[in-house]
Parts: structure tokens; C-alpha cells; sequence
């Protein structure tokens, strides 16, 4: 309910002024889906709205739109009669249900297979779990962490990490997707600091040997 709340203040605010496409272009949407699917507004535009509200009267668009109170409670109800229609009864509304992620392949818009997801998470723009959306999408999780740390300047050796996905690209591999459970359940794995360690968790070597006139 927050992140459509949040949106549909920054409708309030400017539709009646802007229209929708623009408004959702000062709100951080894109010019392409795939190529600039979002700007720098997109992390920005609340705490200008915030900072207007409470301005009150004293901000333009507040004033347009009959004062901060006016301004929320048109927001707020809004966003009820969306989340009803999209949702239904409220028994249904959790944000796990509807705010997922899915990892795309390159070739997953051909083939769904090599898709990874969708999963239900939490957070959102305004989280440390940052899982943000876009403003015309606003369930759908569009940026996420792509890499955690922990470091343990103590000692080093109990340093852990992790990537939402696997090691690599290629959907064959067992590690296209060996990191994705922990990932999502919060869970790291170490990093591997000294020469024993590596030894020790090694499982295949690549070694790369020089070709002999690479050496005169």
C-alpha cells in the first residue's frame, strides 16, 4: 500500500497540471522501456514532494491540488480503490503476492525456460532491501542489489558475499543459478582469503599455460 500511496501522490500533485505521460516522465520514467528505462529523478522525486507538503499552500502544486491534507486524502483514496480492483479483498493484499522479481536471459523473451523467477520479494525504493520498481510498473522490481558484502576487517577470512543469480551466464552451467536460493533467503557465502581455504573449498582448477614462443 506505501509504494502505490507514494505514486499516487505524485499523480495528485501533477497530473492536473503536467498530464499523465509527463508526470510520470518528472517521476522518474524513462524515454524506452529498454533503453533508458529510468533517470535520475526516479530516486529523487519524493523528497521534493515531501518538502512540498510540508510547504503546504506555500508550494504551487500543493495549493492546486487544495492544501497537504487535500493532497493526501485524495492520494490515499485512490490508492484503496486501485488496490481493490487490482487485488480485491483486502485479506489478499501482501506485498510478496503482487512485488516480484523475475532474472532475465537474453534470449528469455523467446525462450521462458532460461527466464529465473519470477520470485515474491520485499522492500522496496526507500529500503535498505532495495528492490525498487518503476513508476508505470509499480509491482514489478526493477532495481536490486546486484552484489552483498560483509566485511570482517578482524579477519578477513570471515568475510561473506553474495550474487542474486550464479557465477555464470551460460544456462548449462551449474552455476547459472547456484546462488539465487541464498540470495533470496538472506543467507551469504564466504570469501575465500587465504591459499589453504581456496585449496581446501577448490572443486576444478582452470589452469592457463603459455605457449612456448610467447616465452622467447
Amino acid at each position: 500500500m506505501y509504494l502505490q500511496l507514494r505514486h499516487r501522490i505524485g499523480h495528485v500533485l501533477f497530473e492536473p497540471i503536467f498530464g499523465p505521460l509527463l508526470t510520470e516522465k518528472l517521476m522518474g520514467e524513462g524515454l524506452h522501456l529498454e533503453m533508458k528505462p529510468d533517470h535520475g529523478m526516479s530516486t529523487n522525486w519524493f523528497v521534493m514532494i515531501i518538502n512540498m507538503l510540508d510547504l503546504d499552500s506555500k508550494s504551487y502544486f500543493v495549493a492546486k491540488g487544495g492544501g497537504s491534507k487535500n493532497v493526501l486524502t485524495k492520494a490515499l483514496q485512490e490508492t484503496f480503490q486501485f488496490l481493490q480492483q487490482r487485488l480485491g479483498d483486502k485479506s489478499n493484499w501482501k506485498w510478496g503476492g503482487v512485488h516480484q522479481l523475475t532474472h532475465p536471459h537474453a534470449f528469455g523473451i523467446k525462450i521462458e525456460n532460461f527466464n529465473r523467477g519470477p520470485f515474491p520479494i520485499g522492500g522496496d525504493e526507500d529500503t535498505p532491501n532495495l528492490f525498487a520498481s518503476r513508476i508505470s510498473l509499480p509491482f514489478k522490481a526493477f532495481v536490486i542489489p546486484s552484489y552483498r558484502q560483509v566485511i570482517d576487517l578482524s579477519d578477513m577470512s570471515k568475510s561473506v558475499n553474495i550474487i542474486p543469480v550464479g557465477q555464470s551466464g551460460h544456462i548449462g552451467n551449474t552455476h547459472y543459478d547456484d546462488c539465487m536460493q541464498d540470495f533470496y533467503d538472506g543467507k551469504y557465502r564466504p570469501m575465500l582469503w587465504k591459499s589453504e581455504d581456496v585449496e581446501r573449498a577448490k572443486v576444478h582448477a582452470f589452469k592457463l599455460n603459455p605457449h612456448p614462443q610467447s616465452l622467447l
